[in-house]
């Protein structure tokens, strides 16, 4: 599951991601879904909001369900 925070990554996001989800890939040349290695991932992604058009927005990829749901709902709101 991947969560976007157009407002930027919250302070904190990344250590509670290793903390509790695992080892994570902030590297942005390496294919998130390929590698087993890693538990989450920091992505840009193109943002396709007409208002907006060209803008990346910083996301974080979660691998499993239900730590992506426990991580969504502490950091998403």
């Amino acid at each position: 599951m991947r969560v976007e925070f157009p407002q930027g990554l919250p302070e904190g996001c990344t250590e509670w991601l290793n903390k509790h989800v695992g080892k994570g890939n902030t590297t942005v040349n390496i294919s998130r879904t390929d590698s087993p290695d890693y538990n989450w991932f920091y992505e840009r992604v193109q943002t396709f909001d007409p208002r907006n058009l060209g803008q990346y927005v910083p996301s974080i990829t979660v691998k499993d369900p239900k730590l992506a749901t426990w991580f969504a709902l502490r950091w998403s709101s």
